[in-house]
């Protein structure tokens, strides 16, 4: 893979539509809308595989970017790749999202479906101004995305894993981002992941990190480094470290 992978997420892969900035249930159906553009793409998403082994791909809007995120699970294994997109990646995605959405909706699959033992089951949708679509896949090698199979992943070890805390989580868990989730959230991996991206903006190791406030998109931690540096961070709900500001 040509970019460094985080991870977040814990069992059955799903699109977190409220962490899109989409509240409440997906209406599905005709909504007027004629082209996906930047100003109406909410999120999209493809999952398929089984309860054991599966992957899934999200691009999501969040204050004028947007954000990818490749989510891997094998057998309890989880890892995630996170970044922003650029604008050439932006501008192919829209193209594709709007070949997909001019062919119409395709068949539903329900989301428990997808925690059925052994079931393999492949969907693929998007929100567009605030309208639920079954779409075809979209192509994310026409992107110049790479992506892979949930079982040629390298995994994170345990170890690595059980390294980093955010003190005062329960108050991230107990916001309506959090909660409407469709999919249970790994917290562990959830730390890994935020904690890996904050040493990488800042080239130093973590010594400890605490919520600092919570908003309608995104989160604030403050993170202490070993060094002694305090930082202030700016993450959304899927788990995006969007920007560390030095004290």
């Amino acid at each position: 893979m040509r970019r460094r992978l985080y991870s977040f997420t814990s069992g059955a892969l799903a699109l977190i539509l409220t962490a899109c900035g989409f509240n409440g249930n997906p209406n599905e159906g005709e909504s007027g809308t004629e082209n996906v553009t930047e100003e109406n793409m909410e999120c999209y998403v493809y999952r398929s595989g089984s309860s054991s082994l599966c992957e899934g791909f999200t691009i999501y809007e969040y204050k004028g970017e947007f954000i990818f995120a490749a989510d891997y699970f094998n057998c309890g294994d989880e890892l995630v790749e996170t970044y922003s997109l650029q604008e050439r990646e932006v501008k192919l995605f829209l193209e594709e999202a709007n070949v997909v959405f001019a062919k119409g909706t395709q068949g539903e699959t329900k989301e428990e479906d997808f925690d059925r033992a052994g079931a393999y089951l492949e969907r693929s949708y998007m929100v567009v101004d605030g309208v639920f679509y079954s779409v075809e896949k979209i192509d994310f090698e026409v992107l110049g995305i790479d992506v892979t199979d949930a079982h040629e992943v390298k995994y994170p070890l345990d170890e690595e894993t059980t390294e980093y805390k955010i003190e005062e989580l329960p108050k991230l868990q107990e916001t309506t981002q959090w909660k409407e989730q469709p999919v249970f959230i790994s917290v562990g991996e959830f730390q890994r992941c935020v904690g890996k991206q904050i040493e990488e903006r800042t080239g130093e190791e973590i010594e400890r990190m605490a919520i600092d406030g919570l908003g309608d998109e995104d989160f604030m931690i403050k993170a202490e480094m070993q060094n002694g540096e305090h930082y202030t961070v700016t993450v959304t709900y899927l788990g995006y470290v969007v920007k560390t500001e030095k004290e």
